[in-house]
């Protein structure tokens, strides 16, 4: 019997858990390129909630400013009127003059489309108000001669009459329409299916949480099964033990019981436990320690691990979305050999108390529909105070759910896959590998 103390094993666990805070915000550039890569290819839904979180991850408003301005030309483009209009009214909030500017010219043109002619007069008002409304102002009247039948030139005839003439709008809608604009700008954006579909014409996008907590069941709860076989090495002495030719076993099912926490839309920590008994016959004679066992011997092994793990969103596209895995797992595994001869009964136990942090990386599908894929690989190889490696690679069929994105309406989801876990080490002058695979499936439920 032996045991090991991998005190540096360990500190480089403690290290790499609290390094997990150091991974940092992707920048807002690569966010906006992924909602503008979207447009083509998703629906105006989950294009809007990618724009959205790029606003929300600007570090200043001016620049909160400018990506909903790109946000507010996709909606008038998808003729999403009622929304865009919104949108204006928090880059009125957010934005410097000249941003203001153009969002007056696409109040006007938003609410002429709904035939909101007082509206349209209210924002018209301002935009003849506005310091840096000059260029939209030239703008408008330039495409009246260009496209005399177009809303552009609507446009210009409602900036025309309301400059010769701004007290044909009521005083009290002016002031109305003014105070969107003076609200404070430090509440962040909701997402696109929490805005109101038929909203006053003064009323601002609704304040509300980042969409970095929007997920409505942050906590779940992970029961499953994982049928393996046994296979490995256990090497000791001169002598080698094949558990997969060597010894006579059946395929087990071990219970997988997990326990998962999001506290936003792009970081997720679990913790897993599995435990593994398999039992059996020796095929060959093996001597160890002087002792010799005949086949038919007795065996017994028993592994129960624990993983500690961590996932960070480091990349969305339109149908993959990427992460980095990292963790610390923890193993706990014996071997044992008996058998009865006359007079006595002999043992030999191997006993591996093993813990080691990982690194590793995870891709998941990001679609709509009720199939969906996660696909994950975790590594640790350590080459000092002995020899050791690790993988666990897991592929698995989402059923129910095409993405991560948990609905607040779903309450539970089952996956179906395939996992191999193995880890290999030397422990003084015996080597064990202990390896196991199989197909896994299970039910997700969420609180």
């Amino acid at each position: 019997m032996f045991r090991r103390s991998f005190k540096t094993l360990f500190f480089l666990s403690v290290v790499l858990f609290f390094a997990a805070a150091a991974f940092a915000e992707p920048r807002i550039g690569q966010l906006l390129e992924e909602a503008m890569a979207a447009r083509k290819t998703e629906s105006v839904s989950d294009v809007s909630d990618k724009f959205i979180i790029a606003a929300n991850s600007a570090s200043s408003n001016n620049q909160r400013s400018n990506v909903l301005f790109i946000f507010s030309d996709y909606l008038l483009d998808k003729q999403e009127w009622e929304k865009a209009i919104q949108v204006q009214h928090r880059i009125i909030d957010y934005g410097n003059p000249s941003s203001q500017a153009g969002a007056y010219y696409n109040l006007i043109r938003a609410n002429l489309e709904l035939n909101k002619i007082d509206d349209a007069k209210i924002a018209a008002v301002e935009l003849n108000a506005c310091p840096e409304g000059e260029s939209m102002r030239a703008h408008a009247h330039s495409m009246k001669k260009l496209a005399p039948t177009s809303v552009h030139a609507r446009i210009s005839d409602l900036l025309t009459e309301t400059a010769a003439n701004p007290y044909l709008v009521g005083a009290s809608k002016i002031e109305t329409q003014l105070s969107s604009s003076t609200q404070t700008t430090s509440a962040q954006i909701a997402p696109y299916s929490q805005i109101e579909t038929t909203p006053s014409e003064t009323q601002p996008l609704p304040e509300t949480k980042s969409p970095e907590q929007r997920d409505s069941n942050p906590f779940s709860v992970i029961i499953g099964g994982w049928n393996s076989v046994l296979k490995g090495n256990l090497d000791s002495q001169g002598m080698s033990l094949d558990f997969d030719n060597d010894l006579s076993s059946d395929r087990e099912t071990s219970l997988t019981i997990a326990a998962e926490y999001s506290p936003n839309t792009r970081d997720k920590y679990k913790a897993t436990y599995v435990n593994f008994s398999f039992s059996g016959t020796l095929n060959k004679t093996f001597i160890h320690s002087g002792r010799t066992y005949n086949p038919g011997a007795e065996f017994h092994v028993r592994s129960k691990f624990i993983d500690l793990e961590g996932f960070r969103e480091m990349r969305q596209r339109s149908r993959v979305t990427w992460g980095v895995l990292y963790g610390l797992m923890l193993t706990d595994s014996d071997l044992e050999i008996a058998q009865s001869i006359p007079g006595t009964r002999q043992i030999t136990t191997w006993e591996s108390r093993f813990g080691y942090p990982y690194l590793g990386l995870a891709a998941r599908s990001n679609h709509g529909g009720s199939l969906g894929w996660e696909a994950s690989g975790k590594f640790f190889v350590w080459n000092g105070d002995g020899r050791y490696k690790t993988h666990d690679l897991e592929l698995k069929l989402l059923l129910g759910q095409g993405s991560r994105g948990i609905s607040s309406k779903r309450k539970f989801w089952g996956y179906l896959g395939y996992r191999d876990f193995c880890w290999d080490g030397d422990f003084g002058e015996d080597r064990i590998e202990l390896r196991f695979s199989g197909p896994i499936l299970g039910i997700e439920f969420f609180f």
